[in-house]
């Protein structure tokens, strides 16, 4: 048993010296495998990318977070 152990180690660590970012996640290589596959076909339509909110939006919701802040530490002063 110690020595199946052992064997499995010793197999494990030849594996990550062949490759030492085997078992690390790589966002890199989703899109690099992506991009490849996308490339590949001709005519084939681009991946559409999740986008962030409108400036106009984050400007909103952090003046608001700032003003509920600063209520709210008013009313604690207060109470």
């Amino acid at each position: 048993m110690a020595e199946e152990n052992n064997e499995r180690a010793q197999q494990e660590r030849a594996e990550l010296r062949a490759n030492p970012r085997e078992g690390l996640w790589d966002p890199e290589s989703k899109r690099a495998a992506q991009s490849s596959a996308a490339t590949d076909t001709p005519g084939a339509q681009p991946i559409k990318r999740k986008r962030a909110l409108p400036k106009s939006r984050v400007s909103l919701t952090l003046w608001t977070m700032i003003a509920l802040i600063i209520i709210v530490a008013l009313i604690g002063l207060w109470t």
